[in-house]
């Protein structure tokens, strides 16, 4: 799901699969600005806390990660 505020700057999509790793993308130029390794089996689910400052990502080998968002 894209994050951040209507015309308050970068809008973000995040994405997962079975190759391990998190993608983040920048929407408006269409490109993978970063890339999160440190599960060793497919990412199945994340989850944005509300406030938008962490990130949980579950995967096959029954590990959650936890990584702070930043700027």
């Amino acid at each position: 799901c894209p994050w951040g505020e209507e015309g308050a700057g970068p809008r973000y999509l995040l994405s997962s699969s079975k190759d391990t790793l998190l993608k983040v993308w920048e929407l408006a130029s269409q490109h993978c600005v970063q890339t999160l390794t440190g599960h060793r089996s497919e990412i199945w689910s994340l989850v944005l806390s509300p406030d938008r400052r962490r990130l949980v990502t579950g995967a096959a080998d029954r590990q959650l990660r936890v990584w702070a968002v930043g700027e």
